[in-house]
């Protein structure tokens, strides 16, 4: 098997963004910021977060967020709204005999700033996950993020409905998010990486530190956002 391209990458406008994972002294501003994200959007009070959390920085403010739970590691948030584990359900869905729980990886707690974000967040993403040796990506989705997938040519497939029925009381802390149509997707990440490194649709552009990138921390990737191609 091929290793998968890297993604084309085109040097852009200064200052960078800083794409991160949170130490524990960053763990409660990430939190904040994202609970934060949560109320404005959505009038929801958020109390779970996932076990990781990364952030994008520009000059040391906060831009964008999401979280991270490894599926091998413990219950994926999102397995509350599906009625099988969620490696089968992927390889149901995936059409292949069997998917290893420990390749799963769910992501959530995702905000932005402005929607301009996300695609370049979609892309640090699938790089670090990929560093990383994970090979299927999970989430629950609001019809904001489906697009934003779609708009970089990435294959998600739709798992379920995210129903808030599903939830029990805790359903009622959620506020208005259940009326963006969220749904359960899953995709392959290295499938996803070939997209992008091939030049998907509209693809977002990002900028990777040299390999001894000076004063930056163990885990940061230089990031500049510009306009995608068209």
């Amino acid at each position: 098997m091929h290793e998968p391209r890297s993604p084309r990458f085109t040097s852009v406008a200064r200052p960078p963004h800083v794409w991160r994972e949170a130490d524990i002294a960053e763990r409660t501003t990430l939190e904040a910021f994202i609970a934060d994200g949560y109320a404005r959007q959505h009038g929801a009070t958020l109390t779970h977060f996932q076990p990781r959390l990364f952030g994008l920085w520009c000059d040391e403010e906060l831009q964008a967020a999401l979280g991270l739970c490894h599926a091998g590691h413990a219950s994926l948030f999102l397995e509350r709204y599906l009625e099988a584990p969620i490696e089968r359900r992927l390889a149901e869905v995936a059409g292949v005999p069997c998917i290893a729980r420990h390749q799963v990886i769910e992501v959530g707690n995702l905000v932005t700033l402005r929607p301009g974000l996300l695609r370049p967040l979609i892309v640090m993403l699938i790089g670090t996950l990929i560093d990383e040796g994970m090979q299927w990506l999970t989430f629950t989705a609001t019809i904001q993020v489906r697009n934003a997938f779609h708009r970089l040519g990435l294959e998600a497939w739709p798992l379920a409905e995210a129903d808030p029925a599903r939830l029990g009381q805790q359903r009622h802390a959620w506020g208005r998010y259940y009326t963006h149509a969220p749904q359960v997707m899953g995709g392959d990440l290295r499938r996803a990486w070939q997209l992008l490194g091939s030049g998907a649709p509209n693809q977002a552009i990002v900028t990777p530190p040299p390999a001894r990138w000076t004063g930056m921390r163990s885990g940061e990737t230089s990031v500049s956002i510009a306009q995608a191609r068209g």
